[in-house]
């Protein structure tokens, strides 16, 4: 391997290990009501993806050509990396309103401001590139297919169960927030 692929793979376990650490520091607290089902919808799709994505890439199926590969590394370590940084930065705008589950609060407030200033569901579209882009990286389009169906579908179940509840509990405050704002999924 050359250092040039050396660099590569060492960001790209910088990124996996920053991944780690959100996932860990920000453990799911779960408060009586709060809805697991889609939590769990979108664990097994990352989970599913990565570990298809790993049968497919060490048995070398559904890899693209040889000629393709140099472009697919650099596509997915710049979604990969751009996924986290989303990712964080959101997860950082949310602050105490962070949570793995639907949990929504009357008095809780709508964060305008960083990538919420435009986007619904930031954390969300970060999840999505950070997921995506591994088979990307590891230029496997068969890997990729189901990452993108998995977690198109996964996402859109959340969001779905997330709007449903906030505009429930938060009413017309979260009908006009949501009107300035991209929905991706």
């Amino acid at each position: 391997m050359d250092n040039y692929s050396n660099i590569y793979l060492a960001v790209f376990f910088i990124i996996t290990f920053l991944w780690v650490i959100e996932i860990i520091k920000f453990r799911p607290e779960v408060a009586d009501g709060q809805s697991k089902k889609t939590f769990y919808q979108i664990l097994f799709s990352i989970v599913s993806s990565i570990v298809l994505t790993s049968v497919f890439f060490f048995s070398d199926t559904f890899s693209v050509p040889s000629s393709l590969r140099p472009f697919f590394i650099n596509i997915g370590i710049i979604g990969y990396a751009i996924g986290i940084f989303v990712r964080l930065w959101s997860r950082f705008e949310l602050g105490k309103y962070f949570s793995h589950h639907v949990a929504v609060d009357i008095e809780q407030e709508l964060i305008s401001k960083g990538p919420y200033k435009y986007f619904r569901h930031p954390l969300y579209i970060g999840l999505f590139l950070l997921t995506v882009s591994v088979p990307v990286f590891t230029f496997n389009y068969g890997g990729l297919i189901y990452a993108l169906l998995s977690m198109k579908y996964s996402l859109s179940q959340r969001i779905n169960e997330e709007e449903l509840e906030m505009e429930k509990v938060l009413g017309q405050r979260y009908i006009d927030w949501k009107k300035d704002r991209y929905k991706i999924f």
